[in-house]
């Protein structure tokens, strides 16, 4: 009966000696410590590439804002968009940018829109 699992296995001609013992479990034990200290080293690579991304990020100048605000086609859509979706009266305050925050909601209500809309498949015969 052939195990499900397999293991390598070490084979010896004949009894091994204490030296050649010693010589497996030396050899068994740098590689060992090669992998760790591999892992250890792509680790530490790892999070400096991305302190450096996020400092990188961090001195990005931001964006110029227009002195004169939006353009005023920009501002008659929104009203025009705000007029349609609201049916009582109504008056626009302030008009600003969607922040991460706002477009994490957005994904989410898009992604259950997605989520909702299932293909039917069609026979086309």
């Amino acid at each position: 009966m052939i195990n499900s699992y397999w293991l390598p296995v070490a084979v010896f001609s004949e009894e091994p000696s204490m030296g050649e013992l010693l010589q497996f479990v030396v050899v068994g034990l740098l590689v060992v410590l090669a992998a760790l200290t591999s892992l250890a080293l792509m680790s530490t690579l790892v999070s400096r590439i991305l302190a450096a991304l996020k400092e990188n990020k961090a001195k990005a100048p931001p964006a110029p804002i227009p002195e004169d605000g939006l353009p005023e086609e920009e501002l008659l859509v929104i009203a025009a968009a705000v007029a349609a979706v609201y049916t009582q009266p109504h008056r626009i305050v302030h008009v600003r940018g969607l922040t991460p925050e706002d477009m994490a909601w957005a994904l989410q209500g898009r992604s259950q829109i997605h989520a909702s809309h299932a293909l039917k498949p069609q026979d086309f015969r």
